[in-house]
C-alpha cells in the first residue's frame, strides 16, 4: 500500500474544488480528426451548414462547450486556477469554420489506399492552433472548436478541445453526440445532465481527519528540468482485431485477473520497445522502465462516459528492462491490471484532487509523474469505443478513419485508438527513429503490426 499523509486541515477547508485537471502542463488542445466521403454533387456549403446546425444545438444544450478558458488568481507562487467562462458578447462567434485543401492535401481516396499515415496529415492544414504539448497562441481562447478540412473527394473533421476542461473521454463523447445530432437524433435528458455536471462536486476532497494516499511523486525534482529529450517523431501503426484477440488469449494465459484489451496490448507494446532498446545497446537489463496509463476517475465516482470534464489520472507499473523483456505477456498484463486497479478507486481518485489542491502552484507537478524518454512509455487508450456502432454524421455518412494529426513530439507517447472499421485497430507512437527503426526490424513487432507509413523528417 502506498505511503499515507494527512488531508489539508483549517476550518475553511472547502471539499467541493474543481482540481484534477489543474496542471499547467494541459494548457492546450487535443486535436483529433474524421475523414468522410463526399459525393461531387453534395455542395461543400450544405456540409458546413449541416456541421453548424449540429454544434449549435449541441453547444445549447451544453453551455459551457461554448465558452473561452481564462485562468484567474495567478501570481507569485500560485499557477491560478483554470476555468471556463462566457465568450465575450464584443467576440465574433465561436463557430465551425471552413478550409479547403484539394491543393495541399491528398485527395480521400489516396489517404484510404495508403492507409492514412500520420506524415499525410500536416497539422499546418488542418487545425486551427498547436496542439499539445506546445503552447496554442490564442488570445481568445475556446472550449472547443469545429473545423471543416474539404479535400478531393471528401471531408476531414477536425475536432479541437481543450485539455484541461476535455479529456480524451470526453473528446469522442463529443463525437457521439455530433453524430446523433447531424442524424436528425436527440441527446437524452440524462446524457446533457451530466455533462453539465458541476465540476467541482465530481471528485470531493477528503476530509481533513481521512488517510491520503502518497501522491508526492507527482511532484518535479529539483533542479528541473532534468535535460533536452531526445529527438522523437510519430508514427502509426495498425493491428487487425483478430491479431488483437491472439495476444489478448496469450495474456490471459496463466492468470486468473481479468485481463483488458487494453491491459493485453499494452503488455506487448512494452515488452517489444523495451527488447527493441535492449538490443541496440543504448539501455541496460538493469535499470527500472516505467509503464504509465491514463486512467479515467469516472468509474470510480459513479461517473459515466457521459461526464465530458477531464477525469484522468495515472497508473504506473515499473520493472527492470530485462525483466520486462524476460517476462510473459500474461505476468505483464497482471501487473498492469493490477496497478490499474489500485489506482481506480474513489479513495485514490479522491487522494489525488486532495493533494493536488494543496499544491498552490501546480506548475511543480508533472502530469503522470516524472518520465524518462530513454527508459519509459506512457499511454493513452480509447479502444473502448471500438467497441461502439461506426459514427455516422447524417449526410457525410459513416466516418472513414479516425486519426490524430501530425504534430509536436511527446517523447515516449504512446496512444490506442480506434480505427472506424471493423478490422483494425491504430497504435500511435512517438520515439526516436532508432526505437522505430529497431522496431520494424523486430520479428515479435512485424509479425503482429503494420506500419500505416513513416514520416520522411523528425518532428523536433
Amino acid at each position: 500500500m502506498a505511503e499515507q499523509g494527512e488531508a489539508g486541515t483549517g476550518q475553511d477547508y472547502d471539499i467541493y474544488q474543481d482540481v484534477i485537471s489543474q496542471f499547467p502542463f494541459l494548457n492546450g488542445y487535443t486535436h483529433c480528426l474524421r475523414g468522410f466521403e463526399v459525393a461531387q454533387s453534395t455542395s461543400r456549403d450544405s456540409v458546413l451548414a449541416a456541421l453548424q446546425a449540429a454544434f449549435d444545438k449541441l453547444t445549447t444544450k451544453v453551455p459551457w462547450l461554448a465558452e473561452q478558458v481564462v485562468t484567474v488568481d495567478a501570481g507569485p507562487g500560485a499557477s491560478g486556477f483554470i476555468k471556463s467562462i462566457p465568450w465575450p458578447a464584443s467576440a465574433p462567434p465561436n463557430k465551425v469554420t471552413r478550409v479547403d485543401k484539394d491543393a495541399e492535401l491528398s485527395s480521400l481516396a489516396t489517404l484510404l489506399a495508403t492507409g492514412c499515415p500520420m506524415a499525410s496529415l500536416e497539422p499546418d492544414h488542418l487545425v486551427p492552433c498547436p496542439g499539445l504539448p506546445q503552447p496554442h497562441g490564442l488570445s481568445l481562447v475556446p472550449v472547443m472548436g469545429l473545423r471543416a478540412v474539404f479535400i478531393s473527394g471528401g471531408v476531414l473533421v477536425v475536432m479541437s478541445a481543450h485539455h484541461n476542461m476535455i479529456d480524451g473521454i470526453g473528446l469522442m463523447q463529443l463525437w457521439e453526440h455530433l453524430g446523433t445530432l447531424m442524424s436528425g437524433g436527440e441527446i437524452s435528458n440524462e446524457a446533457i445532465r451530466t455533462a453539465n455536471t458541476a465540476r467541482t462536486h465530481v471528485i470531493p476532497l477528503l476530509s481533513p481527519d481521512t488517510p491520503v494516499k502518497d501522491y508526492s511523486h507527482l511532484l518535479r525534482p529539483d533542479p528541473w528540468p532534468l535535460g533536452p529529450p531526445p529527438a522523437t517523431e510519430w508514427c502509426v501503426f495498425r493491428m487487425t482485431r483478430s491479431v488483437l484477440t491472439s495476444i489478448k488469449a496469450q495474456a490471459s494465459s496463466t492468470t486468473a485477473a481479468l485481463i483488458s484489451s487494453d491491459d493485453a496490448l499494452s503488455a506487448f507494446c512494452w515488452q517489444r520497445i523495451c527488447a527493441v532498446r535492449l538490443g541496440s545497446g543504448r539501455c541496460r537489463a538493469e535499470p527500472v522502465s516505467k509503464f504509465g496509463r491514463a486512467v479515467s476517475g469516472r468509474p470510480a465516482m459513479g461517473l459515466s462516459t457521459e461526464y465530458l470534464g477531464h477525469m484522468m489520472l495515472h497508473a504506473a507499473t515499473r520493472l527492470a528492462m530485462g525483466e520486462v523483456v524476460g517476462s510473459s505477456l500474461a505476468k505483464l498484463a497482471g501487473l498492469l491490471r493490477q496497478d490499474l486497479d489500485d489506482v481506480r478507486t474513489e479513495w485514490s481518485v479522491r487522494s489525488c484532487a486532495t493533494f493536488m489542491a494543496g499544491v498552490a502552484d501546480k506548475s511543480t507537478l508533472l502530469y503522470g509523474g516524472l518520465h524518462n524518454p530513454e527508459t519509459d512509455v506512457g499511454g493513452t487508450s480509447l479502444l473502448g469505443w471500438a467497441k461502439r456502432p461506426p459514427l455516422r454524421m447524417g449526410m457525410l455518412g459513416e466516418s472513414r478513419f479516425f486519426r490524430k494529426p501530425d504534430g509536436a513530439s511527446i517523447p515516449g507517447c504512446m496512444y490506442f485508438f480506434p480505427s472506424d472499421n471493423d478490422r483494425e485497430v491504430q497504435i500511435v507512437l512517438c520515439l526516436t527513429r532508432e526505437d522505430l527503426d529497431g522496431l520494424g526490424r523486430d520479428s515479435e513487432w512485424s509479425r503482429y503490426v503494420k506500419s500505416a507509413g513513416r514520416p520522411e523528417r523528425s518532428r523536433l
